[in-house]
């Protein structure tokens, strides 16, 4: 379309004389009339918006007084197509911040422009409708919402971060969950600033370029002040030469990015490009090492007072576990003792950290005394129990699911935003985790399985295979009768074992066991008599479920042809997989095993006369399998299906296994038993 060419050229022009543009690659109030015109997007006539062009540049600058600054600058449009779009007219801004210090958003401007008749209409972005939120203990967020927002309207904003945190260079994403026409991101780093660059994703660059241009910049040289962002006494004034990085990144018509089943963070498979900054060396200045090694990061988590101090000095003098029956016990008891107490006393208030407060006289006792606590602070009071049972015990960080995958190229803190426990039973040992008081001692929550942690450790520091052995595991059985009439009766039976256990245990202890079996038997597709539930509180045991049940057929009422589905239940009700292709890994989580065993006895005078074949599946090299049977012996029929997924994570390359395995087992699922009269 015009206005979509337009924009290229646009850039185009802007890569070609990289002194235009500067702040941005558009001036505000140079709408073309035919981005307003836009009733659809060619590329993706399902959007409901469309990012025109993201801009975003980030440079290293030199301010007088005060040092070195970091400063971003991000120029955004966005066409809205339909009413889902509206969401896009609510923008965000997040903001860093450390021991007191803070980055500063200097400048926010936005308007949003609609078409009445052929005039171009454009309202402003007031100061009313932006406001700023505590986001995290290390973030703020400044939130804003564009005015006047229409089917049709384009929005456009631009605004400036100044930042002291030359490590905190923020990715730029050049997906979104919405398509992108244009998306240009600009870096100029001085000689002195040494950043690992890595991009990531699978989209192709329009332009990936970098050169090196001579720069002068006057410095005030500081008596004995800080080098970088620190007001300083000046003692003499210089101009310095130095080289200048200059990159560009241009990905042009990325398609959204789009969610699906079983996939870990988004956050790992977009196309983005990330800065880490690795070291600084200034003229005449010692070397600064920011990135540093694995070694100098369990140091550093060892010493500080917002990790390791506590480890050591909590509870010297004190025991909480002093009542506690230890003596004389396994060192499995030992762990299973304390770990029970510590789910006993302190609960998860939902909050992923991998480091502790360091405000006041703050301390482990605490959140033990106050019954909740972090991730952070659970684990490490954990931890340091078992430490003070005579056991050798760990702390582990991690980063969870949605957090994203840890690059062990990059011995970097921010990686990192939980806490888990490794605890030695002689040479080996068991990962533990106690936020969650619906699973078992020795399976770990499905948040934590992404990956790799790493030990922090005086004496055993290193990676650690964060896996557990738990499956999802759901297997129904039972005994159903089928009478002239089409009516059946029967029981079934539910065990949910593992990680399918917890969302109905979670249920059944949070509402209680009334409330719990009235919610099923209300809102079951069938007649339930009774519903006794088993095992809900013992967690190593399957949360199990037995229904007494009617199931009125399409039949009922007699006829010479009954129809039924072998699986009452259980079944897959449509294919998780649904993209053509998929260019990211699947990831399950946990291997899973599910079955279904149940007997069907017909009536009298009825004979089977059409019956679904058995079907046997195997994914390639043992990773997963599907069987299926109906047989029949005498007036009973036994239906058997078992789907095992025996492998955690699959490459892209087994995608189109999968997505064939899994249609398959649906097709075959709904098939049907054909009952004729004789």
């Amino acid at each position: 379309m015009k206005s979509l060419l337009v924009l290229s050229l646009l850039s185009l022009l802007l890569l070609s004389n990289p002194a235009l543009g500067q702040p941005a690659p558009m001036k505000f109030g140079k709408i073309n009339l035919s981005d307003l015109q836009m009733k659809y997007y060619e590329k993706d006539s399902s959007a409901s918006a469309v990012i025109l062009c993201d801009y975003g540049v980030s440079k290293i600058e030199y301010a007088h007084r005060e040092g070195w600054k970091l400063v971003t600058e991000v120029h955004r449009r966005i066409k809205i197509l339909k009413k889902d779009g509206y969401e896009w007219a609510d923008g965000e801004i997040y903001l860093y911040n450390q021991y007191g210090d803070k980055e500063k958003l200097n400048y926010l401007k936005g308007y949003t422009y609609n078409l009445q008749g052929k005039k171009i209409v454009k309202s402003k972005l007031e100061k009313s409708s932006i406001f700023e939120e505590k986001y995290s203990s290390n973030r703020d967020v400044t939130k804003f919402t564009m005015p006047d927002v229409k089917e049709g309207s384009v929005l456009e904003y631009s605004y400036i971060i100044v930042s002291d945190f030359l490590f905190n260079f923020d990715d730029w994403e050049f997906q979104s969950s919405i398509p992108v026409v244009w998306s240009e991101f600009r870096s100029k780093i001085p000689e002195y600033f040494i950043y690992k660059v890595v991009p990531q994703g699978f989209l192709p660059f329009h332009v990936a370029t970098s050169e090196m241009r001579p720069q002068n910049v006057t410095i005030a040289e500081a008596g004995t002040a800080q080098k970088f962002g620190a007001a300083r006494t000046e003692s003499s004034v210089n101009l310095v030469s130095y080289r200048e990085e200059n990159k560009i990144w241009v990905v042009k018509d990325a398609p959204k990015f789009e969610k699906e089943s079983f996939m870990t963070s988004s956050n790992n498979y977009i196309s983005k490009v990330s800065y880490e900054l690795a070291f600084i060396k200034e003229k005449n200045s010692p070397e600064i090492d920011y990135m540093g090694s694995w070694d100098k990061l369990n140091r550093r988590f060892l010493e500080a007072s917002y990790f390791g101090e506590h480890l050591f000095r909590a509870w010297k003098l004190s025991n909480p576990i002093k009542d506690l029956p230890l003596e004389g016990l396994s060192d499995e008891e030992k762990i299973a003792q304390v770990y029970g107490f510590v789910k006993s006393k302190v609960s998860w208030n939902g909050e992923n950290r991998c480091t502790l407060k360091t405000t006041g006289d703050y301390s482990l006792k605490n959140p033990l005394s106050e019954g909740k606590g972090s991730a952070a602070e659970v684990n490490l009071i954990l931890t340091t129990l078992l430490r003070k049972a005579g056991l050798r015990a760990d702390p582990v960080i991690l980063s969870t699911r949605n957090h994203g995958i840890v690059k062990k190229d990059f011995p970097m803190m921010d990686q990192f935003n939980y806490v888990i426990c490794k605890v030695y039973i002689g040479d080996q040992y068991m990962l533990l985790d106690a936020t969650d008081p619906y699973l078992p001692i020795n399976t770990l929550p499905e948040r934590c399985l992404n990956g790799s942690g790493f030990a922090i450790s005086k004496d055993n520091p290193g990676w650690v295979n964060v896996t557990s052995k738990a499956k999802k595991s759901t297997k129904i059985s039972g005994a159903l009768v089928l009478d002239d009439e089409g009516m059946i009766t029967g029981n079934l039976k539910y065990a949910y074992g593992g990680y399918s256990a917890r969302i109905p245990r979670k249920e059944f202890l949070n509402s209680g066991e009334q409330t719990y079996v009235d919610n099923k038997m209300d809102n079951s597709p069938w007649e339930v008599n009774s519903l006794d539930v088993e095992n809900a509180k013992d967690l190593s045991q399957s949360f199990t479920e037995n229904y007494d049940l009617e199931i009125e057929s399409d039949n009922s009422g007699g006829a010479s042809i009954i129809y039924i589905s072998p699986m009452f239940d259980g079944k897959q009700e449509s294919n998780p997989f649904k993209l053509e292709e998929r260019k990211y890994p699947v990831d399950f989580g946990s291997t899973i095993e599910e079955m279904y065993y149940v007997t069907i006895e017909i009536p009298d005078g009825y004979v089977m006369e059409q019956s679904p074949t058995p079907l046997a599946l195997a994914l390639p090299e043992k990773s997963g399998n599907y069987k299926f049977q109906v047989t029949q012996l005498g007036n009973k029929l036994t239906v058997y299906s078992k789907l095992a997924i025996n492998k955690i994570q699959f490459s892209s390359n087994e995608y189109a296994y999968l997505k064939e395995f899994f249609a398959q087992i649906i097709s075959k699922q709904n098939e049907q038993i054909v009952l004729k009269k004789s």
